[in-house]
């Protein structure tokens, strides 16, 4: 058994929603340019793997929301909310495949 198998599911998550705060922040302090959703799928797979597939679930949407309000306050504006809505339902859509 592993070392993070032994580990309270509990623990894993809130270390999972730790990293999605981090992700975010990096997300914004490198701006619009740089795409990090790897590193968004991270505490996703962490979570369905270790606690399980609904707390991934959750997790995932709490990634794509950071991801959104990363780049909505690093001005990250679209001709058309539709757009928004696009590109937000398919991180939402990847990130739930993960999970």
């Amino acid at each position: 058994m592993s070392r993070l198998e032994q580990t309270s599911k509990r623990v894993i998550a809130a270390f999972a929603v730790f990293l999605v705060i981090f992700i975010g922040v990096v997300d914004f302090a490198t701006g619009l340019e740089l795409h990090l959703m790897f590193f968004y799928l991270l505490p996703i797979a962490l979570v369905s793997w270790f606690v399980n597939r609904r707390t991934g679930i959750l997790i995932a949407a709490l990634c794509t929301l950071t991801w959104l309000l990363a780049n909505h306050v690093g001005g990250l504006r679209y001709s058309s909310d539709l757009i928004t809505l696009w590109n937000f339902s398919m991180r939402a859509a990847v990130s739930i495949v993960i999970a």
